[in-house]
């Protein structure tokens, strides 16, 4: 986990290329080049409904794409990013539990998040690496190997628990590290199949980061970048959701 994380202090008012493969054949992310946002299902491989919502299958994303030798960087982060997914998945099925009465955000988003961290699943499993998350720890929430992960789950809920803002502010911190650190193990890759579900999961956290913003607007607030450079940031509030091509 990059120096940037580890340092980072949270508070509760501001908690918390990669490649175009499917339009081009190889290439970069478009790192928030927008589709019509029109909530549609886009294709096979991403789903976007009209609050943003963002499904991806990583088993149909690199059904086509050959398999390659994996170096010990891309086997490292595999391993990491599975359970970075989970941690988003665990976060917001937790915050449903208390906030969901008022809002719908945490509850949809989790499931997003679940093809999420089973799409980075699917490409363990191509390569026969030994899965971080085991059966009893998918289906408890909170539980990781990584200790990072596992203090950063600890802090988020504590703060997430303070008040539905808080909770929110919550949501918009994972989606704003995952886009950084997602894109910073991008930069170590360059198996194209790695490269392929790490683009639709950048794609997915951008259009989450956008979801949780506007709720944050309906609650008179607003949310301070802490990752992503402000140029990332403003591409990305400033483009309609993503869909596949």
């Amino acid at each position: 986990m990059s120096n940037k994380f580890n340092n980072h202090k949270l508070t509760a008012s501001a908690l918390f290329l990669a490649i175009s493969l499917f339009s081009s054949g190889c290439g970069n992310s478009n790192n928030g080049n927008s589709g019509n946002g029109s909530g549609k299902g886009n294709g096979q491989h991403m789903k976007v409904d009209e609050n943003g919502t963002t499904t991806i299958d990583g088993s149909s994303i690199i059904s086509d794409i050959p398999e390659s030798n994996l170096s010990e960087a891309e086997i490292k982060s595999l391993l990491f990013v599975r359970e970075e997914e989970k941690l988003a998945r665990d976060i917001y099925l937790a915050l449903d539990n208390i906030w969901g009465d008022q809002i719908k955000n945490f509850r949809n988003i989790s499931k997003a998040e679940q093809t999420h961290t089973d799409s980075v699943k699917a490409l363990l499993d191509r390569y026969e690496l030994m899965d971080p998350v085991t059966e009893s720890e998918d289906q408890h929430l909170g539980v990781f190997q990584d200790l990072d992960l596992q203090n950063l789950y600890n802090n988020l809920i504590a703060q997430g628990e303070k008040s539905l803002v808080d909770a929110l502010q919550v949501g918009a911190t994972v989606e704003d590290y995952d886009i950084y650190d997602i894109e910073e193990h991008m930069k170590n890759i360059d198996n194209a199949d790695i490269l392929a579900v790490y683009d639709n999961l950048v794609k997915g956290s951008e259009n989450h980061l956008r979801a949780f913003l506007k709720a944050l607007t309906n609650q008179n607030t607003s949310y301070e970048r802490q990752y992503i450079s402000i140029e990332r940031y403003e591409l990305i509030i400033s483009s309609s959701n993503n869909e596949n091509e």
